[in-house]
């Protein structure tokens, strides 16, 4: 099944790319729309993939504590992926139930 947001090119480019290859893992196993550059909403923070390790999206977190703070997060746990507009593409269901952290 095609996605919206894949190219030839892009997936082309991102083939050939160092680090990203698993990107195209993850949209081609996990079905989730993950892009380099792409927004997204970790446990009610924003953020921007910058990367995969793996099968792990590697994410910069928009409020960072300190210079160099990644999240090294799995695709479909407590992920919202937003679209260029802010909208919400793809949205874990767990996140409804989710109470936050313990304290």
């Amino acid at each position: 099944m095609r996605r919206p947001f894949d190219s030839e090119k892009a997936l082309r480019r991102e083939r050939q790319a160092h680090g990203t290859t698993g990107l195209y893992y993850i949209r081609a196993y996990y079905r989730m729309p993950a892009m380099r550059m792409g927004r997204v909403r970790y446990e009610g923070q924003l953020g921007t993939i910058t990367g995969s390790t793996g099968a792990h999206l590697i994410v910069r977190p928009d409020e960072r504590p300190y210079k160099g703070t990644r999240w090294i997060v799995h695709p479909t746990w407590h992920v919202e992926y937003l679209a260029p507009d802010g909208a919400v593409m793809w949205a874990d269901k767990r996140l409804a139930e989710w109470k936050g952290p313990p304290t």
